[in-house]
């Protein structure tokens, strides 16, 4: 019988290959921590990247609470594209009640980047984004690829 070529046999599968041969390993979608599929950001494993990554700005759930919900209401288009770039870029500016000053969440760290090829999580059309130093995850049409952290984190 002749193999049905398909975007999952000439594409996925290859790539999926490819960066487990580089360090990455696959996660299966049903073993991903998130509420459901609706979901594309996977919360938990965000707000522990960006607690570690922040840890020194006095970082609190109110604020953790305040950089979801904006990366969650960005819209969709030009315009919700450059926003999300500048989060990645300068990070996203929230207000510490506490010292009542607006300080930028980072959702990278660049001091000490990773080597891997992808920093972050992209699901298909007008889905979300994650950013995730040290716990590396790319969504390849739906399908997790999980990049192990080479650097020190947690």
């Amino acid at each position: 019988m002749v193999e049905k070529f398909s975007e999952k046999s000439l594409v996925e599968d290859y790539i999926i290959e490819q960066l487990k041969n580089v360090g990455w390993r696959f996660v299966p979608a049903d073993q991903l921590e998130r509420e459901s599929y609706e979901e594309p950001l996977l919360v938990s494993t965000l707000v522990r990247c960006i607690q570690r990554i922040n840890k020194d700005s006095g970082l609190g759930d109110e604020e953790i609470s305040k950089v979801l919900n904006e990366l969650k209401l960005v819209t969709s288009g030009q315009e919700g594209a450059k926003r999300i770039l500048n989060y990645y870029k300068f990070g996203v500016p929230v207000k510490f009640e506490k010292e009542r000053v607006i300080k930028y969440v980072q959702l990278f760290d660049y001091g000490s980047p990773s080597p891997l090829p992808s920093p972050f999580k992209g699901e298909g059309i007008g889905g979300g984004i994650s950013p995730l130093m040290g716990e590396e995850t790319t969504l390849l049409n739906s399908s997790p690829l999980t990049g192990e952290d080479k650097g020190g984190g947690d």
